[in-house]
């Protein structure tokens, strides 16, 4: 079964400028982060067991996520953990909770989704980098400049968008983006 990764695509400083992408995959477990790490994997993305939109997964528990994090930063590497559920009401206590829990075990970004959680973990997480979820279907560059006004330092953007216009937003936004490649 192939799996699609993530590919963040850095925004150059001066067009003549090229940094090096970040490669991003899965990893579902921690047995796939060491794995993922070990065939030279920059970052993994990973859902803790609630508050991820992949329930049908795995996912870390705590003690999971923290070795993941303490893996990852020992080896240079960086852990994104997917907080992209859209929340009710009676989520707030315990996502509130799970957001300043990444804080402490010093996740290197939050991939949301929802603005009612984005604006939680600015509150409760407010060191933790926001990430878009590829969930927010961005498009477009008014879309992703409205995001990075609301404190988003990486867009993931859309599934569907063509190499062009992957280019054409990149131009047109001071944001980090992040395109699935398969």
């Amino acid at each position: 079964m192939w799996q699609e990764a993530p590919l963040k695509v850095i925004q150059p400083h001066s067009p003549s400028e090229r940094a090096k992408p970040e490669l991003l995959a899965p990893g579902g477990s921690l047995e796939k982060c060491r794995i993922a790490f070990a065939y030279g994997a920059d970052a993994v993305y990973v859902g803790g067991k609630c508050f991820s939109l992949r329930a049908a997964a795995r996912n870390l528990n705590r003690e999971e996520l923290a070795a993941a994090c303490f893996l990852a930063h020992r080896l240079g590497k960086k852990v994104y953990v997917t907080v992209n559920v859209y929340a009710r009401d009676s989520d707030m206590r315990s996502l509130t909770a799970f957001l300043r829990y990444l804080s402490d075990i010093r996740v290197d970004g939050v991939i949301v989704s929802d603005p009612g959680v984005i604006s939680l973990a600015k509150r409760w997480a407010p060191g933790v980098p926001l990430h878009l979820s590829t969930q927010a279907n961005s498009t477009n560059s008014l879309t992703i400049d409205f995001w990075r006004r609301q404190a988003i330092r990486r867009v993931n953007l859309a599934r569907e968008l063509t190499y062009d216009e992957i280019e054409e937003i990149s131009r047109a936004n001071g944001v980090e983006l992040e395109v699935f490649i398969h």
